[in-house]
């Protein structure tokens, strides 16, 4: 099986193979029909294919501006499962009319195959756990983090006992109208943020404007993020993102001022296992207080 970031380039090659196989099968099409508007009228299947180019052409920026596993599920969703249509379109006047069924269930299965092939960790793979999660008994209570009506759901292990730790501390010492900042525990690097915390503590003001922390703009060296960093009362940093391989630039280190910010203005409260520091404001003139002391982080209970 290819590695993930192999999978990911290979999605990334299939979303724009597809994005190609529109354009050229809506021209062969209306070549073929003469581009004649009566012709096409009656022939619906060759009318349709001329619509998908200038829709999958129009969604694909969405993809290719940031061509990780979500937007390229986005503009795949809507795509890849239109191969099977555009290949018959485009090879149906070679196909006698009697083997154009077999030739569409072959496309199909060819389609399930490839995605078994060229990424199955980010298509059926999380697609058959879902399904399997849907048949049996529903998550434990303490695999979420809820406040004040807000649940959000994190799916068991350590991450899920350290972010409730993190959760009741900061919860006990911030004060409704502070600024939180939320990021990854590089601040030069912007490959994701874990920006569920804005959400569950809706009564502190998002202190920087990047909320996903997208690559070459959060880490850009004109950008804004170290003076929004420097806006903050609390920080929350996710070590979630360390190990992140993607293939693009978001693990290529950008500027480093936030990481000086963070350093000159701000204590370390506490860590919470290997998964999220809580930072705050230095005191004024003040030199930072000892950390408390790291909290240690056990898996939940097993679901019987």
């Amino acid at each position: 099986m290819p590695t993930p970031s192999q999978q990911v380039f290979l999605w990334f090659v299939g979303l724009l193979t597809g994005t190609l196989l529109a354009v050229v099968t809506a021209w062969v099409v209306g070549r073929r029909a003469g581009w004649n508007t009566a012709v096409l009228r009656r022939d619906r299947g060759a009318l349709t294919t001329l619509l998908i180019a200038p829709l999958v052409l129009g969604i694909l920026p969405q993809g290719v501006q940031r061509a990780d596993t979500t937007h390229l599920a986005w503009v795949g969703c809507v795509v890849i499962p239109l191969v099977p249509g555009l290949v018959f379109q485009l090879t149906r006047a070679w196909v006698r009319p009697r083997y154009r069924g077999a030739l569409v269930s072959v496309l199909g299965v060819m389609v399930l195959l490839a995605l078994l092939v060229i990424a199955p960790i980010y298509t059926v793979r999380p697609y058959l756990e879902r399904v399997e999660e849907s048949l049996g008994a529903p998550p434990p209570a303490e695999w979420s983090i809820e406040r004040e009506g807000r649940n959000f759901w994190l799916g068991g292990a350590p991450l899920t006992v350290a972010a409730q730790q993190l959760a009741a501390d900061l919860d006990r010492m911030s004060e409704p109208g502070e600024r939180l900042f939320v990021g990854p525990s590089d601040l030069s690097k912007t490959p994701y943020s874990d920006a569920y915390w804005y959400y569950l503590f809706g009564d502190l003001d998002p202190a920087t404007r990047y909320i996903e922390m997208d690559p070459g703009i959060a880490d850009a060296p004109d950008s804004a993020l170290a003076e929004d960093l420097a806006s903050a009362d609390w920080v929350i940093l996710s070590h979630l993102w360390d190990a992140w391989d993607e293939a693009n630039t978001s693990g290529e280190p950008g500027s480093n001022e936030p990481n000086l910010v963070l350093a000159e203005q701000f204590c370390e409260y506490r860590s919470y296992g290997d998964a999220f520091e809580l930072w705050r404001r230095r005191p004024d003139g003040g030199a930072c207080p000892a950390p408390q002391p790291a909290t240690p982080v056990e898996a939940p209970p097993e679901r019987g």
